[in-house]
Protein backbone atom coordinates (compact mmCIF):
# COMPACT_ATOMS: atom_id res chain seq x y z
CA UNK A 1 0.00 0.00 0.00
CA UNK A 2 1.17 3.50 -1.07
CA UNK A 3 1.58 5.37 2.33
CA UNK A 4 1.10 8.78 0.61
CA UNK A 5 -2.53 7.55 0.39
CA UNK A 6 -2.66 7.29 4.10
CA UNK A 7 -3.18 9.90 6.88
CA UNK A 8 -3.35 8.24 9.87
CA UNK A 9 -4.64 4.30 10.74
CA UNK A 10 -5.72 2.92 13.50
CA UNK A 11 -6.77 -0.89 14.31
CA UNK A 12 -9.24 -2.22 16.74
CA UNK A 13 -10.79 -6.10 17.28
CA UNK A 14 -14.45 -6.15 16.85
CA UNK A 15 -17.14 -8.23 19.55
CA UNK A 16 -17.41 -10.70 16.54
CA UNK A 17 -13.42 -11.36 16.58
CA UNK A 18 -12.84 -9.38 13.56
CA UNK A 19 -9.86 -6.98 13.25
CA UNK A 20 -10.36 -4.03 11.95
CA UNK A 21 -7.87 -1.24 10.44
CA UNK A 22 -9.12 2.30 10.10
CA UNK A 23 -7.84 4.27 7.24
CA UNK A 24 -8.23 7.86 7.17
CA UNK A 25 -6.79 8.97 3.91
CA UNK A 26 -5.53 11.92 2.53
CA UNK A 27 -8.86 12.77 -0.05
CA UNK A 28 -11.37 14.50 1.23
CA UNK A 29 -15.50 13.69 0.41
CA UNK A 30 -18.29 15.91 -0.78
CA UNK A 31 -18.65 17.64 3.10
CA UNK A 32 -15.17 18.00 3.69
CA UNK A 33 -13.85 15.38 5.87
CA UNK A 34 -11.09 12.88 4.55
CA UNK A 35 -12.02 9.77 3.21
CA UNK A 36 -11.77 6.27 5.43
CA UNK A 37 -11.73 3.26 4.53
CA UNK A 38 -11.63 -0.02 6.62
CA UNK A 39 -9.44 -3.22 6.37
CA UNK A 40 -11.43 -6.56 7.66
CA UNK A 41 -8.98 -9.25 8.44
CA UNK A 42 -12.30 -11.17 8.20
CA UNK A 43 -13.09 -10.41 4.93
CA UNK A 44 -9.74 -9.70 3.88
CA UNK A 45 -11.05 -6.79 1.60
CA UNK A 46 -11.53 -2.85 1.67
CA UNK A 47 -14.39 -1.10 2.35
CA UNK A 48 -16.00 1.89 2.54
CA UNK A 49 -18.49 0.47 5.39
CA UNK A 50 -21.82 1.98 3.44
CA UNK A 51 -20.88 5.53 4.04
CA UNK A 52 -20.78 6.09 -0.15
CA UNK A 53 -24.03 4.47 -0.81
CA UNK A 54 -25.40 6.47 2.25
CA UNK A 55 -24.32 9.89 1.03
CA UNK A 56 -25.83 9.54 -2.57
CA UNK A 57 -28.88 8.81 -1.06
CA UNK A 58 -29.46 10.04 2.81
CA UNK A 59 -27.23 12.60 2.83
CA UNK A 60 -27.06 13.85 -1.40
CA UNK A 61 -29.13 14.00 -4.24
CA UNK A 62 -30.47 10.70 -5.12
CA UNK A 63 -33.19 8.07 -3.85
CA UNK A 64 -31.77 4.68 -3.38
CA UNK A 65 -33.30 3.10 -6.57
CA UNK A 66 -31.55 5.78 -8.19
CA UNK A 67 -28.11 5.95 -6.36
CA UNK A 68 -28.21 2.06 -6.66
CA UNK A 69 -28.07 2.81 -10.43
CA UNK A 70 -25.44 5.05 -10.42
CA UNK A 71 -22.84 3.04 -7.76
CA UNK A 72 -23.69 -0.30 -10.39
CA UNK A 73 -22.50 2.29 -14.16
CA UNK A 74 -19.72 3.73 -11.93
CA UNK A 75 -18.55 -0.35 -11.42
CA UNK A 76 -18.90 -1.42 -14.28
CA UNK A 77 -16.09 1.05 -15.11
CA UNK A 78 -14.20 0.38 -12.35
CA UNK A 79 -12.79 -3.38 -12.34
CA UNK A 80 -11.90 -5.12 -8.52
CA UNK A 81 -14.79 -2.98 -7.00
CA UNK A 82 -17.99 -4.74 -5.75
CA UNK A 83 -21.13 -3.44 -4.30
CA UNK A 84 -22.19 -6.08 -1.01
CA UNK A 85 -25.10 -4.86 0.50
CA UNK A 86 -24.40 -0.95 1.51
CA UNK A 87 -20.74 -1.64 1.04
CA UNK A 88 -18.71 -0.45 -1.45
CA UNK A 89 -15.68 -3.76 -1.21
CA UNK A 90 -12.33 -4.39 -3.17
CA UNK A 91 -9.30 -6.10 -2.31
CA UNK A 92 -6.55 -2.94 -3.23
CA UNK A 93 -6.98 0.28 -1.53
CA UNK A 94 -6.15 1.51 -4.55
CA UNK A 95 -9.75 0.49 -6.67
CA UNK A 96 -11.69 1.29 -3.58
CA UNK A 97 -10.17 5.33 -3.25
CA UNK A 98 -10.76 5.32 -7.55
CA UNK A 99 -14.46 4.36 -7.20
CA UNK A 100 -15.50 6.64 -4.40
CA UNK A 101 -13.85 9.66 -5.64
CA UNK A 102 -15.59 9.38 -9.36
CA UNK A 103 -18.98 8.86 -6.71
CA UNK A 104 -17.85 11.83 -4.49
CA UNK A 105 -17.77 13.51 -8.27
CA UNK A 106 -20.77 13.23 -9.16
CA UNK A 107 -22.28 14.19 -5.69
CA UNK A 108 -20.87 17.72 -6.01
CA UNK A 109 -21.36 18.07 -9.52
CA UNK A 110 -25.12 17.22 -8.79
CA UNK A 111 -25.42 19.29 -5.92
CA UNK A 112 -24.50 22.22 -7.72
CA UNK A 113 -26.47 21.60 -10.84
CA UNK A 114 -29.47 20.95 -8.47
CA UNK A 115 -28.52 24.12 -6.46
CA UNK A 116 -28.84 25.98 -9.91
CA UNK A 117 -24.76 26.60 -9.85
Amino acid sequence: MDDKLIASRRSYKLGNGDQITRYDTNFVDDINDCIIVYWSDKLQAYSDDGYTLWEITCGGPLDEQLARKVVDQALSNYNGVKLVGEELQSDHLEDLLQIIIALYSYIVIWRGYDNGK
